[in-house]
């Protein structure tokens, strides 16, 4: 884009514009989201005058390229579930037979493709942003040895979306009354974009604030009052929302 830039500079406004957009990516929710919008802005590229033409094609090589390099990635199937892992393999197989006999891919055709995964991902599979239970045992503040000093909270951040998560545990028999343990995720100060009914985005800040009382009681025992909560608080950024 740079070089484009350099060799028009009439284009600056369309090319500021989608470099903010392609640095925030990340911020979709649901990821998917992140692929729509870039899908919206080419169709409007499409509609603009011819002049933009190199710049809508940049972008379209590049997001079908991008979605090759993933689904070329070792990673993302040791990731996925089973069942996901199937189904993007297949896409994987399909993607790159369409490459070598060089038909284009409809990046209308991409986005039903990404909706799609994504509900049958929410809707069918066993999937949830809360952490499994086998996800949750491997965390080093619910390991055996950690027990053993009476932790009370495993705490997290940066998923975009506060949430908690309780257990209990019968061993170790000692402290007897920290049997119950939480799993907190604060989630993330920075904004995450999401859909709007009428189908614009909108930016909000998502935190969660976590208050712990510790309180020596007047008992001559040395006994402590301990208490936490939490706080969540949300933020709207509408001056971000400004293209």
């Amino acid at each position: 884009m740079l070089a484009l830039l350099n060799q028009q500079p009439e284009l600056a406004v369309e090319i500021n514009r989608l470099r903010r957009i392609l640095e925030e990516l990340d911020l979709y929710r649901p990821s998917y989201a992140a692929v729509s919008r870039i899908i919206l802005e080419t169709r409007r590229l499409r509609k603009l005058q011819s002049a933009v033409y190199p710049l809508r094609v940049i972008i379209e090589e590049e997001l079908l390229t991008a979605l090759r390099n993933w689904l070329d990635c070792e990673f993302v199937y040791q990731c996925a579930d089973h069942n996901l892992c199937k189904i993007l393999k297949f896409a994987c197989v399909v993607i790159n037979l369409l490459k070598k006999l060089g038909v284009r891919i409809e990046l209308g055709l991409l986005d039903c493709l990404m909706k799609s995964m994504t509900y049958f991902v929410r809707g069918i599979l066993p999937f949830s942003e809360i952490p499994s239970k086998k996800s949750l045992l491997s965390m080093p503040g619910f390991l055996n040895e950690y027990r053993r000093y009476g932790f009370r909270l495993y705490c997290e951040g940066h998923t975009h979306i506060p949430l908690e998560r309780e257990l209990y545990f019968e061993e170790p028999e000692f402290p007897s009354d920290r049997k119950s343990y939480t799993y907190l995720n604060f989630g993330t100060w920075r904004n995450q974009i999401i859909t709007a009914f009428n189908g614009k985005f909108r930016r909000r800040d998502v935190g969660r604030m976590l208050c712990v009382l510790d309180l020596q009681t007047k008992q001559l025992d040395g006994s402590r009052q301990y208490k936490y909560f939490t706080e969540d608080i949300m933020v709207w950024n509408d001056q971000l929302d400004k293209l």
